[in-house]
């Protein structure tokens, strides 16, 4: 696969040394943690990963992100030089008459962001969204295709 998350969690060296067990560690695991959890301040967003395939098609990569509620307009995608940032914002879909009896699914905005090895022609890059999937289309760049050098 060519692609990889870019979150790291940096407290997992320290798992595996038994004698780093220290006032840093455990204060870089919270702050690891607290990224994840509800103890973010009020003007931070708070994103949750989305769940993504890639497809090999031999001339481009294609990208499939499972991002439900978001529309096309609700859609950000960026590509600088070897990363690719997806961000979706859900649409608001409760109406002021219901009222909320259980609610399961987070209503966090995603984001998704893949570090690229592989030159992608960044002009040609497409994307759609249909049915809570939105499809990235990545064409791999000429100069990144495999070709056959002749000997003389």
């Amino acid at each position: 696969m060519f692609l990889k998350p870019t979150q790291t969690h940096h407290w997992s060296k320290a798992l595996t040394c038994g004698h780093n067990f220290n006032r840093k560690f455990f204060n870089e695991m919270n702050t690891e943690l607290c990224k994840t959890n509800e103890c973010q301040p009020a003007n931070t967003i708070n994103y949750q990963k989305p769940r993504y395939s890639v497809i090999d098609h031999n001339d481009f990569y294609q990208v499939r992100v499972n991002v439900p509620g978001v529309n096309k307009d609700g859609v950000s995608i960026t590509h600088e030089g070897d990363t690719l940032l997806i961000k979706a914002t859900r649409n608001a879909a409760n109406r002021s008459d219901w009222k909320l009896l259980r609610q399961e699914n987070r209503e966090r905005d995603y984001q998704l962001k893949l570090q690229l090895n592989v030159d992608v022609d960044g002009e040609k890059i497409s994307a759609k969204t249909e049915n809570g999937i939105l499809t990235v289309t990545l064409p791999i760049a000429e100069a990144a295709k495999p070709r056959t050098i002749s000997v003389e």
